[in-house]
């Protein structure tokens, strides 16, 4: 059960259980990551900032921080 319902947790799918993101850094880091575990993103694909905004409603900024 989700304590906080307007932050939602996030199921890794190399963990075994959600992880509530503690930052937009980190619920960006884990967007990406998910995505690229799952194979959205093609190999040798640019990682383009302003795709993973429109997709996820995220700010530059976090994504940024979740790219570094």
């Amino acid at each position: 059960s989700n304590p906080n319902p307007e932050r939602p947790q996030m199921q890794d799918p190399m963990l075994p259980f959600a992880v509530e993101p503690r930052s937009e850094a980190e619920r960006a880091y884990l967007v990406l990551r998910r995505e690229l575990l799952n194979g959205e993103w093609l190999p040798n694909e640019r990682l383009r900032p302003q795709i993973l905004q429109q997709r996820h409603a995220l700010g530059l900024t976090p994504i940024r921080e979740a790219l570094m």
